[in-house]
């Protein structure tokens, strides 16, 4: 399959079709948001596993701190299972943080419909969403979605 140069001459996406300025106009800013949450979780995921490496790590500084505040002290192998609860957060929140931003971006190029409500659905996600978890990612993604299902909006889609 060879490459094939389009004319410049060609209507973009926004002239063709009408309704796609005006549907672009109601996505963009969503979208935007939708991105920033995206690139937020991502801190977030890394502090989830730095959380994990010190439950896993740093048992006596653990058992000391449970001492301290008169807490149970924790059994090493439940301080592994922790962890790895821990990292497994990090990798979901990582993933779902970056498909968050690329459903963002394909929403601003209204393109690939179902990954932007999938990007949208992943920031309403408390336990997936490190955004979720304080109210940011939900009000964003609900957003998102009331806009993505509006007819004129999703007729505009490619």
């Amino acid at each position: 399959m060879s490459y094939e140069e389009q004319p410049l001459d060609e209507p973009r996406h926004e002239e063709a079709y009408p309704a796609a300025g005006t549907a672009l106009d109601k996505v963009r800013l969503p979208a935007i948001f939708l991105i920033i949450v995206g690139i937020l979780n991502i801190p977030g995921g890394f502090f989830w596993a730095l959380t994990g490496a010190n439950a896993m790590w740093n048992v006596e500084a653990n058992e000391q701190a449970a001492k301290q505040f008169n807490l149970p002290k924790v059994d090493p192998g439940q301080a592994k299972v922790g962890a790895i609860f821990y990292f497994g957060l990090c990798v979901m929140s990582l993933v779902a943080g970056a498909i968050t931003i690329l459903g963002g971006v394909r929403m601003l190029s209204l393109k690939s419909y179902g990954l932007a409500i999938l990007g949208s659905v992943l920031a309403i996600l408390p336990c997936i969403s490190v955004m979720g978890c304080c109210g940011v990612g939900e009000g964003v993604g609900i957003w998102s979605l009331i806009v993505l299902t509006s007819a004129d909006v999703r007729s505009a889609f490619r």
